[in-house]
């Protein structure tokens, strides 16, 4: 069963102990999982709330973060539905790039997908602890136009 976690937990894996955030979502024995959703540790995942099966607009309606390792830029990321749910999860903390659900769309919507567009825009995000709006600011050789 797939459930959401909603207290960081330890488990123990084949690699050793590893330590599961809140929000993550993870593939758990349902005898193994009564337990720990009774004790409010993890809970069960819709089927139609499963983040691999929804759109982004789905996905900004959701509570549900994710927290990813990007070979891309070797570093992990998280990507939460809003600012709200960012906020209300305390993620902030966890001091990691966020990107949200709207960010993700005006990202699509821009076009600038290519692997290099990817790094510059992560990197320009960090270095400036911004965040991406809509727009055609940027043109493909990453110069600001003018008017």
């Amino acid at each position: 069963m797939i459930c959401e976690v909603l207290e960081s937990l330890k488990v123990k894996t084949a690699t050793g102990q590893r330590e599961i955030s809140l929000g993550n979502l993870i593939k758990i024995d349902s005898g193994k999982a009564v337990t720990l959703i009774k004790n409010g540790k993890i809970k069960p995942v819709e089927a139609e709330n499963r983040i691999e099966e929804m759109t982004l607009a789905e996905f900004k309606n959701s509570t549900t973060v994710l927290r990813v390792y990007s070979a891309l830029l070797n570093e992990e990321i998280l990507f939460s539905p809003s600012i709200y749910i960012t906020f209300k999860k305390g993620i902030k903390k966890l001091n990691l790039s966020i990107y949200t659900a709207t960010e993700l769309i005006n990202l699509f919507r821009s076009g600038m997908t290519t692997e290099k567009d990817l790094k510059i825009i992560h990197e320009m995000k960090k270095k400036f602890n911004g965040t991406l709006q809509g727009g055609d600011a940027f043109d493909s050789q990453y110069r600001i136009k003018r008017s």
